[in-house]
C-alpha cells in the first residue's frame, strides 16, 4: 500500500529534518489514519471514499515536492 511508504518516508522526514518537519508530521498521522479507516470499516473504497484517500496522498505528495523545490539543488545524506 501506498500508505506504508508515506509513512517511511515521513519517518524519515521527521528524524532527519531533511524537508519541513510539518510535512513529516502530517504523513506520520495520515497513512495510519487511512489504514485503520480501511481496516475498519469505515471507509469504503467506493467513489467517494477512494476519492478521500487520494486527496489526501495528493495533499502528502504535493507538499513534498514543493519542499523539494524550495530546497533549490542542494543535496541531502539522510545517513
Amino acid at each position: 500500500m501506498e500508505e506504508r511508504v508515506d509513512l517511511l518516508w515521513s519517518l524519515v522526514i521527521v528524524c532527519s529534518r531533511a524537508l519541513a518537519p510539518a510535512l513529516g508530521i502530517f504523513g506520520l498521522v495520515l497513512a495510519p489514519l487511512t489504514i485503520l479507516a480501511l481496516l475498519s470499516g469505515h471507509v469504503r473504497l467506493d467513489v467517494h471514499g477512494f476519492g478521500l484517500i487520494v486527496v489526501g496522498q495528493a495533499l502528502w505528495t504535493i507538499g513534498a515536492g514543493v519542499s523539494l523545490w524550495r530546497r533549490g539543488g542542494e543535496a541531502t545524506s539522510v545517513a
